[in-house]
């Protein structure tokens, strides 16, 4: 609990001294929807859009759905970076060769801060979600939240195999550079799926944002929502999950055992 506890002093303090760090987090979904929604009226139709994505509201879905992508796309960065930021700082080496589990560490350690910057983007919505639905918009944020923090247990094991990945090989910004918006691509928050490529659309079944994104389009089809395919979705992100979490094990180890091998660090 004591690294939980300084992971969260860590990041309240942090925003606290970096207030436009606080701000970007309320005022980038609001950005990202209104962009895609001046793009969308210029060169398109929002009545041909709501259809094609099946929502009933194209703009609260814009609103909510960038907010979870970001959230996602926090998280990831949160618990990715924090093992690089320790390399740059010069402690990981500290890290791995300190007598507790270094797994653990890298675990808990980012975790307060992924969870703190994957909640504000989606709690800066819910104004807007109150003035379009009511008390309805304000449930399908809460939803929506849930939706993430579920999201987060396989979010968490993909991004310690992609930090262990970028360390090993030293190519952490080509990584991130690729990872990042990779997700954002194959999650379909602003587009269907199924007009990606075919090997596109396969590997957008290992994203876990898709299943988000595909839970807040339900949410948005129907004052109540469907239980069948939100159950879907949120068993797919537990088998999600248990994979990446079952792989970040021994692949950090294998990161561990390689650093210390070969000084990489």
């Amino acid at each position: 609990m004591s690294i939980v506890r300084a992971g969260l002093f860590s990041t309240i303090s942090w925003l606290k001294n970096n207030r436009a760090a606080m701000l970007a987090l309320i005022v980038w979904p609001y950005l990202m929807a209104f962009t895609i929604l001046f793009l969308g009226n210029v060169f398109g139709n929002p009545t041909i859009f709501a259809s094609r994505m099946g929502v009933s509201n194209p703009t609260l879905y814009v609103l909510t759905g960038g907010s979870v992508a970001v959230a996602c796309l926090a998280i990831v960065d949160s618990v990715a970076t924090s093992i690089l930021f320790h390399r740059w700082l010069g402690t990981l080496p500290y890290i791995l060769l300190a007598p507790y589990n270094t797994m653990a560490v890298l675990l808990l350690e980012p975790l307060p801060t992924a969870l703190v910057t994957s909640t504000i983007p989606l709690l800066a919505v819910i104004p807007v979600a109150v003035a379009v639905e009511g008390l309805c918009g304000f449930a399908k944020v809460l939803l929506a939240l849930a939706l993430v923090y579920l999201a987060m247990l396989p979010l968490v094991g993909f991004s310690l195999i992609i930090a262990a990945v970028s360390l090993a090989t030293k190519q952490e910004h080509h990584v991130f550079g690729f990872v990042t918006p990779f997700l954002l691509m194959v999650s379909g928050v602003f587009y269907p799926i199924d007009i990606l490529p075919e090997i596109l659309q396969l590997v957008s079944f290992l994203a876990p944002p898709r299943y988000v994104v595909e839970a807040m389009r339900i949410l948005s089809m129907f004052r109540e929502p469907s239980i069948v395919p939100l159950a879907r979705c949120i068993l797919a992100l537990a088998a999600l999950s248990l994979l990446y979490n079952f792989a970040s094990i021994p692949g950090v180890a294998a990161m561990e055992r390689l650093i210390k091998r070969s000084g990489a660090i």
